[in-house]
């Protein structure tokens, strides 16, 4: 694998090489899954992994430090003391001749760690056990408002944290590219033959106000810089830096030349204006590491001005688990999960659904603590099997138990596969892959989630 070219993408990459190193590698597994957003359940929509083979439905940082491969490092061997994940939302385009879906592979992704930024770091300059982040906002379908945040005096250039580009020429002889961070004109265009391919690239925010992750409010304790997003001041509310990360993806087309409609992009939620581009980290650097691997690199690798670092096999015997098994890569009906195409701006939030439910629309699921009502749309279906109650965690919640106990009656009725007894031995083959109570438990009005058994 070559390093991507940084040229074409000079519009939010802009900043010099110095105290910077890059990551190079692939993906390893595809599929509905999210630890950080839905961590120990089925997600909302498909997204694409790389990095530390450690994911789980119960991923922290000491468990990623017991991981033994990664899928990302010098572009043939893992770096042994890295344990982060990353990933972002699958593509798909549609079927040749039919309202099928394809997804796009990926052939290819360059994560770029380095010290941008004008404010003063954290020390030492690196993230802190337990850390995670989110890039971009997959609800939205238009150019992102460059706001001023906090006290600040300068509007963010929030526009320029996304940026899809494709890498043939046009026939004005330039590299289509999107505006404002959403997907190019791509009529006349298939392949996006030169390398690196069809790139959608996507900063990080590098601003963090010192607090913990809140799974609340997932995105609060970051934010971009003011002005230049990757190398202008932190705003007052969030004064610290930490290190800037900055990942190019680079999206297949020509693996699946001649199979798919032109200019028919949609990402996994339910987008086809490429603008709710987002990417997930959670870092699992070893501690002590990553400060010096930025400060000593000065190349666009990991060259051998670097701190020293300890080279593992080779990323490609790497393989991460995969946890939720259904087609992704079509063809197929629609988007895993109930992720209806919508160029509604912002895109209204949606819960996940069932394995093995494509395009179709979500059921919400109450969250309010004084409510113990649920849907039970989700539960009154033929292919839906039921748990008890006291194997789902509920025995020592009577609130949610009265909830649950609710929901299954709908599900056992005649129209149930537990209606008839042979279905309990579809039991043992099912998969935990959909939350249908919420119940706020404590006085943080922390949303416990109940899991309920799907025939997967």
């Amino acid at each position: 694998m070559h390093l991507a070219s940084i040229s074409a993408l000079t519009t939010i990459f802009s900043g010099a090489f110095a105290g910077q190193f890059v990551l190079q590698g692939r993906d390893s597994v595809v599929q509905r899954a999210d630890p950080i957003l839905n961590p120990g359940e089925i997600s909302q929509h498909a997204h694409v992994f790389m990095g530390s083979n450690g994911l789980s439905n119960d991923v922290t940082y000491d468990s990623l430090q017991k991981s033994t491969c990664s899928t990302m490092g010098n572009a043939s061997n893992w770096i042994v003391e890295d344990h982060s994940m990353y990933w972002h939302p699958t593509m798909y385009v549609k079927a040749k001749g039919s309202d099928q879906l394809l997804r796009v592979p990926n052939n290819g992704h360059n994560i770029y760690y380095n010290d941008h930024g004008a404010s003063p770091p954290r020390d030492p300059f690196e993230f802190p056990p337990g850390f995670r982040m989110i890039a971009g906002d997959s609800q939205m379908r238009g150019a992102a408002q460059n706001v001023v945040p906090g006290n600040s005096s300068e509007r963010q250039n929030r526009q320029n944290i996304t940026q899809w580009i494709c890498h043939e020429s046009n026939p004005t002889g330039s590299l289509p590219q999107g505006t404002f961070g959403g997907f190019p004109d791509m009529a006349g265009l298939s392949a996006c033959s030169a390398y690196d391919g069809f790139n959608g690239a996507i900063h990080f925010p590098q601003c963090w106000n010192g607090n913990d992750f809140d799974q609340a409010n997932p995105t609060a304790h970051m934010e971009y810089a003011v002005g230049d997003i990757e190398n202008g001041e932190c705003p007052d509310s969030h004064p610290t830096k930490l290190p800037h990360i900055f990942m190019e993806n680079s999206f297949d087309l020509s693996g699946i030349n001649g199979e798919w409609e032109e200019d028919t992009f949609m990402l996994a939620q339910g987008d086809p204006t490429g603008y709710g581009w987002h990417a997930d980290f959670y870092n699992g650097w070893e501690q002590g590491i990553l400060s010096k691997l930025i400060m000593s690199c000065v190349e666009d690798g990991l060259g051998p001005e670097c701190s020293p670092f300890t080279l593992g096999g080779s990323v490609d015997n790497c393989t991460i688990p995969l946890l939720y098994n259904e087609d992704v890569d079509g063809p197929i009906a629609g988007a895993p999960g109930c992720n209806p195409n919508t160029t509604v701006n912002p895109a209204p939030p949606l819960q996940p659904c069932p394995l093995g439910t494509y395009g179709g629309t979500d059921t919400p699921v109450s969250s309010d603590a004084s409510d113990s009502s649920v849907s039970t749309a989700a539960l009154a279906s033929s292919n839906t099997i039921v748990a008890p109650a006291s194997t789902v965690g509920l025995s020592s919640d009577s609130a949610a138990q009265a909830t649950y106990t609710t929901a299954s009656s709908s599900a056992t009725s005649s129209t149930s596969p537990l209606a008839d007894s042979s279905s309990a031995a579809k039991y043992t083959h099912t998969h935990w892959v959909h939350t249908v109570v919420t119940k706020y438990v404590d006085a943080r009005a922390e949303p416990t989630r109940r899991a309920v058994e799907f025939a997967g």
